[in-house]
């Protein structure tokens, strides 16, 4: 029975496997997978590509040792998969190449095998399988009037194309706002990804053949996994640049297009003015404001203001008596119901665009607006 993902200890094959790693081109096998491939499974030194004994090596590193292009190592994998498509009585097990030694972000190489059609003797390893992400729905779980249920699996049958064919998801939790925003009882969801795939080059949706729906997730939380994944994104992609600032008092500010600004300490305000920049804060009466389209902004402390200027923006003040504003976007609030014992906990999550209504009130711009004692309050800024 062929494995579904690659182990992640390989000490022994069946007599149709083939152990594939990352090479270099000198073919000097000296560490990681290429000294395993090297002592058990047959690699030769000296011979920088291709099937060797038991063993297929697939180039990521050049003479030099330094990192092909993401361009040369695709060509690899498809002169691989070119091969694996000859040899259908072998199945080919994929380490995580290039992740070791050679230095690539798992999502790099990851990105290059999610990208093709993969021969069915190919075996990736789970993380090179999968994409995460986060996806709208209305409030009945549907989307497109396709009907979902959280913790169901479903397979697209027909081209996978964005915009056009299979299931539809974001990579970042923020962009599933320009598809579903914050109102109407919309419903957030983890996801994952499978199969054939192929991606939007306006934000980071991406569709895919197969998806699962795993787990509800709040508007708080979209913010939170939104920043920390911006943290990891950094690493490998210069376009985006985040400041950020923990101490009390310490401000933090950007603006830059997609220049990200957060804090996390009391009376530390962040704010940003680029594109698709966006601000958050944590901390007692610690201030976010965006002036950029699609550039949201949220607080989570108590008495922290939001306010966003830009089109299509959402201003999220998710904090006890936190106020948030918005000139042309969106706004949520949080009316919370306080308890005998001074405990808070949260009585109703309330969204709107600016024009529209919360409670009977229609939002207008740049007042702000904050729930006190059960009450929909506002004030013109």
């Amino acid at each position: 029975m062929t494995k579904q993902f690659t182990p992640e200890n390989i000490n022994e094959l069946l007599e149709n496997e083939v152990f594939v790693f990352g090479s270099n081109l000198n073919g000097n096998h000296a560490g990681g997978a290429a000294k395993i491939a090297l002592d058990k499974f047959g690699a030769i030194n000296g011979n920088p590509q291709g099937l060797q004994g038991k063993s297929y090596a697939l180039p990521t590193l050049g003479k030099d040792m330094n990192k092909l292009s993401l361009d040369e190592i695709s060509q690899n994998i498809d002169t691989l998969y070119f091969f694996a498509r000859e040899k259908q009585d072998l199945i080919f097990l994929v380490t995580k190449i290039g992740c070791g030694i050679a230095g690539f972000d798992e999502e790099e190489i990851s990105n290059l095998f999610k990208s093709k059609d993969k021969p069915e003797n190919i075996v990736l390893p789970v993380e090179f399988t999968f994409i995460k992400g986060f996806k709208g729905f209305d409030k009945d779980l549907k989307c497109r009037n396709f009907q979902f249920e959280e913790g169901k699996k479903y397979i697209h049958k027909g081209d996978v194309k964005a915009c056009s064919g299979g299931f539809h998801f974001c990579e970042m939790p923020l962009d599933i706002f320009n598809y579903y925003p914050p109102i109407n009882g919309n419903q957030f969801y983890s996801v994952e990804g499978s199969g054939k795939s192929d991606k939007e080059n306006s934000d980071s949706k991406v569709a895919v053949e197969k998806l699962k729906i795993n787990t509800k997730l709040s508007v708080h939380l979209l913010f939170k996994l939104h920043f920390d994944l911006l943290w990891k994104k950094i690493k490998v992609d210069k376009k985006e640049t985040i400041n950020s600032t923990t101490g009390y008092k310490a401000h933090s500010s950007t603006t830059g297009n997609y220049a990200h600004s957060s804090t996390t300490g009391n009376y530390a305000h962040s704010s940003t003015t680029g594109e698709e920049a966006h601000s958050s804060t944590t901390g007692y009466k610690a201030h976010s404001s965006t002036t950029g389209n699609y550039a949201h902004s949220s607080t989570t402390g108590y008495k922290a203001h939001s306010s966003t200027t830009g089109e299509e923006a959402i201003s999220s003040a998710l904090g006890f008596q936190s106020k948030a504003k918005s000139e042309k976007g969106w706004i949520i609030i949080v009316d919370w119901k306080v308890d005998e014992n001074y405990n808070r906990k949260i009585n109703a999550i309330y969204s709107a665009k600016v024009g529209d209504k919360i409670l009977n009130k229609i939002i207008k711009p740049n007042h702000n607006y904050w729930f006190e004692d059960g009450k929909l309050k506002s004030e013109k800024s």
